[in-house]
């Protein structure tokens, strides 16, 4: 997990310093399935070139945290547009440093029962 986190964290670092920032709008709220379900944005912004890009972000909520017309800024690819995130530190970050977190602290409490063993 702590491997995977940090890559994560590399990975999103390298796309942040490389992508293209634009202004999103959010077009609508897709509720997933189930009376639990999460309510993922679908949001369309424009590149630099002009083309209108669609994409629903990974993450969602319940409830919604975003409303039909809302503003928020997008981070793309410029290579590829449809790879996009809203640039808020819950979609870039928040993941990858739960992950790197919960896998240091499992290798740490791994580490000290190991060493706790040998004595």
């Amino acid at each position: 997990m702590f491997v995977f986190g940090v890559k994560e964290l590399y990975q999103m670092h390298k796309f942040i310093a490389n992508g293209e920032n634009a202004e999103g709008i959010i077009m609508q709220m897709k509720k997933g399935p189930g009376i639990l379900g999460k309510y993922h944005p679908l949001v369309r912004f424009q590149t630099r070139d002009g083309e209108t890009v669609e994409f629903t972000p990974g993450n969602g909520s319940n409830p919604p945290i975003y409303e039909i017309n809302d503003h928020v800024p997008v981070i793309y690819n410029p290579d590829y547009p449809n790879f996009a995130v809203i640039n808020t530190f819950n979609e870039i970050w928040l993941g990858p440093i739960i992950y790197a977190g919960l896998g240091l602290l499992f290798l740490m409490s791994a580490s000290y029962l190991w060493a706790k063993s040998e004595y």
